[in-house]
C-alpha cells in the first residue's frame, strides 16, 4: 500500500512544493534535498572550487566537471555526458520523443522542467519576482533577462 501511495501522491504537485521558491517535486525526499539549498543544512563543499551542494551524490557529479569525466556517451552522435539522465534526455534530440504533455492544451516537451514552466502560462503562476520593480515571471531565465534592463534598478543607480 505504501508503494501505491507514493505514486498516487505525485499527482498532487502542491504536496511536495518548496516554500521558498515554489519548485515542485514528485518525491518528498527530493524536496528535502532541495530545501537544503535554501537553508544551508547538510551542505557538501567541493574541494576544488568551494561550491556547496545539498548531497554527496550531487557533489560526486559536480566533481566530474573539474575532472572532465563523462562516461555516458550518445551512440548516435558521440556527445558525452556526466549523468546518464542527461544522455537519456539528449537522445530525444535524435528520436523526436516528447514524453511530457500538457494536459490542458496538448503541447508536448522533451523535458519535464519545460512542461512545468509551460503550465504556468495556463495557471498564471509567476513564482519569480524582480526585487527592484516587483514584476513577476514564469521562470528564472526570464527574470534574469529582465534584471539586466530593469528601469527601476537603472534609476536607483543614477540617484
Amino acid at each position: 500500500m505504501h508503494h501505491m501511495k507514493t505514486h498516487t501522491d505525485t499527482n498532487d504537485k502542491k504536496l511536495n512544493q518548496c516554500e521558498f521558491c515554489g519548485k515542485t517535486y514528485a518525491y518528498k525526499k527530493s524536496l528535502m534535498l532541495h530545501m537544503n539549498s535554501h537553508t544551508g543544512t547538510n551542505v557538501y563543499i567541493c574541494d576544488v572550487c568551494g561550491k556547496s551542494l545539498s548531497s554527496k551524490e550531487h557533489l560526486k557529479f559536480h566533481c566530474r566537471i573539474h575532472t572532465g569525466e563523462k562516461t555516458n556517451v550518445c551512440d548516435i552522435c558521440g556527445k558525452a555526458f556526466i549523468k546518464s539522465c542527461n544522455l537519456k534526455q539528449h537522445r530525444r534530440v535524435h528520436t523526436g520523443e516528447r514524453p511530457f504533455k500538457c494536459e490542458i492544451c496538448g503541447k508536448a516537451f522533451t523535458q519535464h522542467a519545460t512542461l512545468t514552466i509551460h503550465r504556468r502560462l495556463h495557471t498564471g503562476q509567476r513564482p519569480y519576482q524582480c526585487e527592484w520593480c516587483e514584476h513577476e515571471f514564469i521562470c528564472q531565465a526570464l527574470l534574469t533577462v529582465h534584471k539586466k534592463s530593469c528601469k527601476v534598478k537603472k534609476s536607483e543607480k543614477s540617484v
